[in-house]
């Protein structure tokens, strides 16, 4: 059994946590030559292998001035880290606040002490980006739900996971005709540390959206309300914009970014919130547009 170290996004990261994401994608260095195939044989990867994810962190300011690897005491309930991917505010792995938190650092200097993501490679193959299945995108974390990184897209048509994957993947990752290692896994919950809130089934949540859409230039304001089913919070939030403003997506797409990125850590910072208090409210611009967006969402089921 081998065990290898594997940098990702935030918004992956959160992705393995909710239990949406089974898959991952990784490029083949070098790539294969045009007009040839990579050999399985050589898959460095095999099932039974263990990987342990690497992501944004950040250990006690007492640590600011030493290596990563040395950001560790004797004992180690003493240590706390946090993780970017849990929102700026968060506490640490100890429950110490964000006051003590030291310095960000990337992904790739992360130390396995501090990785809280272990898994188990369930199946490897290899795949062209652009070959990826409708399931297997739903795989890797994405939904037709996920319009936020769509910059182009025939309206007229069913949109799909792979649409929602490929685009991603061409804004943060590169090309599309990359070959890669695609790797199933499950998580090992015995070396994980999953805070209670992600073990919950998130996609059970059902959420009621009233939402009020000002034009902030003639005063007019429009009012709808809907009920979401099987979807999280940030998917449930993102229909508001998808149905309200999808005539004019290609002119909102800088917004759809932004507010996209908003989204991330909403769903982050306030799944806690809103589960214990059943009910959030939130207010934006969508400056494209002239509106200003007053949403109220209760949370009907837990």
């Amino acid at each position: 059994m081998n065990e290898f170290s594997i940098p990702l996004l935030a918004g992956e990261v959160n992705s393995i946590l909710r239990k949406t994401k089974q898959q991952l994608r990784v490029p083949i260095e070098p790539q294969p030559q045009a007009g040839q195939t990579p050999s399985e044989q050589d898959i460095p990867f095999k099932v039974g292998d263990r990987i342990w994810i690497q992501e944004n962190w950040a250990a006690h300011w007492s640590y600011n001035d030493v290596e990563s690897e040395a950001c560790k005491s004797e004992t180690a309930e003493d240590d706390n880290y946090w993780y970017q991917a849990d929102g700026v505010s968060n506490k640490g792995s100890q429950g110490c606040p964000a006051s003590l938190r030291g310095t960000w650092r990337l992904a790739d200097t992360m130390p396995k002490f501090v990785s809280r993501l272990h898994l188990t490679i369930e199946k490897v193959w290899i795949e062209q980006i652009q070959d990826i299945s409708e399931d297997n995108a739903k795989a890797m974390g994405f939904v037709p739900e996920f319009f936020k990184n769509i910059e182009q897209i025939d309206l007229s048509r069913e949109i799909t996971a792979k649409d929602a994957f490929l685009e991603d993947w061409a804004q943060f990752r590169g090309a599309t005709d990359l070959w890669t290692y695609a790797i199933e896994f499950s998580i090992d919950t015995d070396k994980s540390a999953l805070h209670p809130s992600y073990l919950n089934d998130r996609e059970s949540l059902h959420y009621q959206v009233k939402c009020a859409v000002k034009d902030t230039q003639t005063q007019h304001t429009e009012h709808f309300e809907y009920t979401t089913e099987n979807k999280s919070l940030s998917c449930a939030l993102e229909h508001v914009l998808v149905e309200e403003f999808k005539a004019d997506f290609n002119a909102l797409s800088a917004d759809f970014n932004h507010i996209g990125e908003f989204f991330k850590l909403l769903d982050i910072e306030s799944i806690r919130y809103i589960q214990e208090h059943n009910h959030i409210e939130l207010s934006f611009e969508v400056r494209a547009q002239h509106k200003r967006v007053e949403i109220e969402v209760t949370l009907l089921s837990n």
